[in-house]
């Protein structure tokens, strides 16, 4: 009998939900002419939820005031109203009219700044009770409203539903500031043209429709051919975007010192070979994009969650009364009613935090598997381009021939270095300030390591060591360890790049002459990565900062 109602009481029990964050959008909202931002913002708010809610609003909703509707045949929604500080809070849950069991949550926030704007903040949660059925991102109808007015900002600039269009080397200056601001939280999806097109919408998918679905939650810019080498020769060509390419800028954008996967770049056969074709490819970037909106650490921060200002106002509410010198009785009413209100708020955020677990293992799960797959091709593809190296060294190919010019500099990389020899991209950067005279140097640095470093730190050996000292002796060569040591931390970043989520030390390094004139005196900074067993040269050809520069 135990274990019939044991069962009964399992088949019984509801699953539990799982939420799952959407996007999030957090803007200023300048005031229009001869009104208030605020006000105008809450009653279109109020506007929307009205027409979801399954009733009319309460009178002293448009007011400002707080309210609540639960009634059964209408769907929750719910604002909190804090005097001081001016604050206002909705929360509103809209069930799914396709699946059912899935509702729709969206929070949103106002809140009055000195400088007369209002700082305004919307949250979208999906909550599956039922089958998890899986959905393409997107943001709330009313934000695109609030910045298709011309009155909202984002990232420290005036924006729209539209993309940017950057024409000019001015303009292309423009967005390099935006990409910089240190401050910036948003992503920047940059498109590019075809060579030799005008036409803004050539683009390898439509950049309107991204704009017009990412509106308030990041940037969208479309650059002409003429910007985009005004961007080349800002970034570097590998941090760039052209040819009809999409690169996503991410935040903290700092060519010195970021690697170019850690923008990812989308060439335009990928797109358009892309499973489900172009348009997946746009369906997968308004996601990532939107995605990201929600997982920084700080998004709490930004903009915190209704169920805080809901506790925030009951505890005013009840500091006010005490101090209104209100009846014992009354005052009784309201703990009464906080304690309520935080008991159902604890067991909200407990389903909520519950759910963000479950994702975050499914996350991690899925990102352990996908790095072992990657790990594992890795190893196959590094063991195969070691056997056709071993093939080419005892067939006695000839040397590559050396370029006296660094035009196609990173061409020819590409084709004599890949799987032996990386540069980042601030290397690139380094060799379009070259003033080195002897320009077949550059190349023969790098045929040296990867004939002779790599060989020897694969394979190891006395025999490789000494091939790489003679190599290193018959070029006039001497590596060093970098002036980097205890003391390398006295340059800021000089010596550190990024590379995927670290930031590694340029620990080596290649020299000849020592004079600082830099026509004469040549130097590459590398390091080696163990995992990868190649090298990552950081710098070149110049010398990096010491305490003796």
């Amino acid at each position: 009998m135990g274990e019939s109602l044991l069962q009964r009481l399992t088949a019984s029990r509801l699953p539990r939900p799982a939420i799952q964050p959407v996007s999030q959008c957090t803007l200023l909202v300048d005031a229009g002419s001869n009104s208030s931002a605020f006000n105008d913002l809450m009653q279109s708010i109020l506007g929307w939820m009205e027409r979801r809610s399954g009733r009319a609003l309460p009178g002293p909703a448009h007011d400002g005031k707080s309210f609540v509707i639960d009634d059964i045949g209408s769907q929750r929604t719910e604002a909190i109203s804090i005097d001081t500080p001016r604050y206002w809070a909705a929360r509103i849950d809209d069930a799914d009219k396709n699946v059912p069991q899935r509702t729709w949550t969206t929070e949103i926030a106002l809140a009055p700044q000195a400088d007369g704007r209002v700082l305004f903040g919307t949250r979208l949660q999906c909550v599956s009770r039922g089958q998890f059925v899986e959905f393409d991102a997107s943001v709330p109808s009313f934000v695109r409203e609030v910045v298709e007015s011309g009155r909202a900002w984002l990232d420290g600039i005036n924006i729209s539903a539209e993309p940017m269009l950057v024409e000019s080397e001015d303009d292309a200056d423009e967005l390099c500031k935006l990409l910089w601001n240190g401050q910036r939280r948003s992503d920047v999806i940059v498109f590019s043209l075809p060579e030799n097109s005008t036409n803004w919408a050539d683009t390898i998918i439509p950049a309107r429709d991204v704009a017009r679905r990412l509106a308030g939650a990041a940037h969208v810019a479309i650059v002409s051919q003429a910007a985009s080498f005004r961007l080349t020769d800002q970034v570097g060509k590998a941090l760039s975007v052209y040819r009809q390419a999409v690169r996503t800028y991410r935040p903290g954008f700092d060519p010195a010192l970021d690697e170019a996967a850690a923008h990812p770049l989308g060439l335009p056969n990928r797109i358009a070979n892309w499973a489900g074709g172009p348009q997946a490819y746009s369906a997968f970037l308004i996601n990532q994009t939107l995605n990201r909106t929600v997982s920084g650490g700080d998004s709490q921060r930004q903009l915190p969650p209704f169920l805080e200002a809901k506790r925030v106002a009951g505890e005013l509410r009840r500091q006010t009364a005490r101090i209104e010198g209100e009846s014992d009785r009354d005052l009784l009413a309201l703990a009464e009613q906080e304690i309520r209100d935080l008991t159902s708020s604890l067991e909200q955020i407990k389903e909520e935090q519950e759910s963000y677990i479950v994702l975050a293992d499914q996350e991690r799960e899925e990102a352990q598997q996908q790095a072992e797959q990657q790990r594992q091709s890795n190893l196959f593809l590094r063991h195969r381009i070691s056997l056709l190296e071993s093939r080419l060294a005892q067939s006695a190919q000839p040397e590559p021939e050396l370029p006296d010019t660094l035009d196609g500099f990173e061409v020819w990389c590409r084709e004599h270095l890949s799987g032996s020899v990386e540069l980042h991209s601030r290397a690139f950067q380094g060799i379009k300030k070259s003033q080195l005279d002897d320009v077949p140097l550059i190349y023969q640095s790098l045929l040296l390591l990867r004939d002779f470093y790599v060989p020897m730190r694969r394979d190891g050996g006395d025999a490789a060591k000494a091939a790489y000292d003679a190599k290193c002796m018959h070029l006039g060569i001497d590596e060093q360890p970098s002036f980097a040591g205890a003391g390398w931390g006295e340059h800021g970043d000089t010596y550190l790049v990024r590379w995927g989520k670290s930031r590694l030390l340029l620990d080596r390094h290649l020299k000849k002459g020592n004079s600082r004139e830099e026509r004469f005196c040549f130097r590459l900074y590398f390091t080696w990565l163990d995992e990868d067993q190649h090298v990552l040269v950081g710098w070149l050809p110049s010398h990096l900062d010491t305490r003796a520069t």
